[in-house]
């Protein structure tokens, strides 16, 4: 097998023979430590090169400073403590599990363009302690590779500037995504996929971020998108559609998610062209300007046990079709646009405009505040006296938005039986 050399450049600022590699000679005066962290990631990108799969240790570190043990480089862990955004985009170029020891202050980087042509899983061993910003697309994750992070935060430098551009399934846990500032179709700090891939995202916040047209914080065109136990508040696409997320031909399942605040001229919190799958979650203050305070639909929607208040557009709270069981519609605001809704155990209310559809009836669910009741995100509680309290008729998920199990004798009479809404009291 011919030996290949090539220019880590910005990976690291030094150039090596993969023949030669793990000699004195290769790498810059450094402590034995750092020695060993570039050692680590040159390996990696000899064995790309070369061609080689399989689990191969590197051994003989000391041969290349005189300290240090061997260290077991393909298909093995790699732990990065000189966090630079250089160190940083070569580790996951490279691929494998790739651990930020960064230390326990909170630390921002500002990280180079990454393709992802490798599977790769990124994570914080401090989550929340570190911030990545950049100036345009971070990671584009190719065909055939896979990307998971977790525990680390995003943050908007600038137009235009993307997060994860997908070909392919993308994991995302435990991330903030806040202050971007995005432009018309580009993204920016946005989750973007495309064709066949799938963006999976949970216990994630989506905050303070604006674009324009079809820039929301997640952004899917064609592909599948899944939503879990996150959080979206205050991300505005005044000019476009959704403000929170946008699904042109993506498939859409949402659970356990709160929606709060987000603002665009058509859907408010979620526009999307099929048909979403949503359940236990809360949609609170959205706003659509032109249509849709909270959902704008053209595909229709199979809603489950949520929860909506006071999501004010000309249009209504929803805008489209959708069927809609054990959820709740609370609306002072709303207009005399009629609902296009159908299904069952339904609450709307106040009585100000005509019911939505089959499957509602007018009760007030008597909602305290928006708040941390327990779980990953914010919901309503039924506060005594709901008319949501153990009313629902038929079939309700196994637990709540907060993860409580499902049915309870919420009123105290003997009965279980499940609450209509997004909280099982």
């Amino acid at each position: 097998m011919d030996t290949q050399s090539f220019d880590m450049g910005a990976r690291g600022g030094w150039r090596t023979d993969c023949a030669g590699m793990g000699s004195g000679n290769a790498l810059p005066p450094a402590s034995a430590k750092r020695r060993i962290e570039m050692v680590d990631l040159q390996f990696r990108f000899c064995l790309r090169a070369l061609g080689f799969v399989g689990s191969v240790a590197l051994a003989g570190c000391g041969a290349a400073g005189g300290e240090g043990e061997g260290i077991a480089t393909e298909h093995e862990p790699l732990v990065i403590t000189t966090c630079t955004g250089a160190a940083i985009s070569a580790a996951v170029a490279a691929g494998g599990v790739v651990t930020l020891n960064c230390g326990s202050s909170p630390i921002t980087i500002q990280v180079p363009f990454t393709t992802v042509a490798h599977s790769t899983q990124l994570s914080s061993a401090q989550p929340g302690t570190v911030t990545f910003t950049h100036l345009s697309t971070l990671f584009e994750v190719t065909s055939g590779a896979t990307l998971s992070i977790n525990g680390i935060s995003f943050d908007g430098t600038g137009h235009g500037s993307t997060a994860i551009h997908a070909d392919e399934i993308s994991t995302v846990q435990n991330v903030v995504l806040s202050n971007a500032v995005v432009s018309n179709y580009s993204g920016g700090l946005t989750f973007m996929i495309g064709g066949g891939s799938s963006l999976n995202v949970s216990n994630t916040t989506f905050q303070n971020n604006t674009g324009a047209g079809f820039a929301s914080p997640i952004y899917g065109e064609g592909g599948h998108l899944t939503i879990s136990n996150s959080t979206f508040f205050n991300n505005r696409n005044t000019s476009g559609q959704g403000g929170a997320i946008t699904a042109l031909g993506s498939s859409l399942n949402v659970n356990g998610c709160t929606f709060m605040s987000n603002v665009a001229a058509i859907g408010g919190a979620i526009y999307s062209t099929l048909a979403p799958v949503i359940t236990n979650s809360t949609f609170a203050f959205n706003t659509g300007t032109l249509q849709g305070g909270a959902l704008s639909l053209l595909g229709g929607a199979q809603i489950s046990n949520s929860t909506f208040v006071t999501n004010p557009s000309p249009t209504g709270t929803i805008r489209g079709t959708a069927q809609v069981s054990g959820s709740i519609i609370y609306d002072p605001t709303a207009s005399s646009a009629p609902c296009s809704l159908t299904g069952s155990s339904n609450i709307q209310w106040p009585a100000v405009t005509p019911l939505c559809g089959p499957g509602f009836r007018f009760a007030d669910p008597k909602l305290g505040a928006l708040a941390n009741n327990g779980g990953p995100t914010n919901t309503f509680a039924l506060l005594p006296g709901s008319a949501a309290i153990d009313s629902l008729t038929g079939v309700c998920p196994s637990t709540d938005q907060r993860g409580v199990l499902r049915p309870r004798d919420g009123d105290g009479n003997g009965s279980f039986v499940c609450d209509v809404g997004a909280y099982e009291r």
